[in-house]
């Protein structure tokens, strides 16, 4: 699945939810918030989401994703979340480009 992908299709995050609910699991940990997800919407849908089943999102370093309690964390947590947006996308257009470029050049060997 891509980052970017809506949180309510993809398969993972809906094996996690039905794996998760009811059987006693409160906390998920994820690498790093980048990992979670790399559009800004869909992490805050995804963390909302398990809020709403008590759950906590911790990463592999310890910082609570779903602390909503201090201004400060979540802001820096959708900070986080927006830059790896806009490192997704920076990614993006610098590999179509050299794949653009890779066939250009395997064209105009013919």
């Amino acid at each position: 699945m891509s980052g970017a992908d809506p949180i309510e299709v993809r398969p993972g995050f809906a094996s996690l939810l039905n794996r998760v609910n009811g059987n006693g699991v409160r906390v998920v940990v994820v690498e790093d918030a980048t990992r979670f997800a790399r559009e800004l919407m869909t992490q805050e849908l995804g963390i909302v989401a398990l809020v709403r089943l008590g759950m906590r999102v911790l990463t592999a370093n310890g910082d609570d994703l779903t602390q909503s309690d201090d201004p400060m964390k979540v802001a820096m947590r959708q900070i986080t979340g927006a830059f790896a947006q806009l490192e997704k996308a920076r990614l993006v257009v610098k590999l179509r480009a050299a794949r653009g470029a890779r066939r250009a050049s395997a064209s105009g060997r013919g």
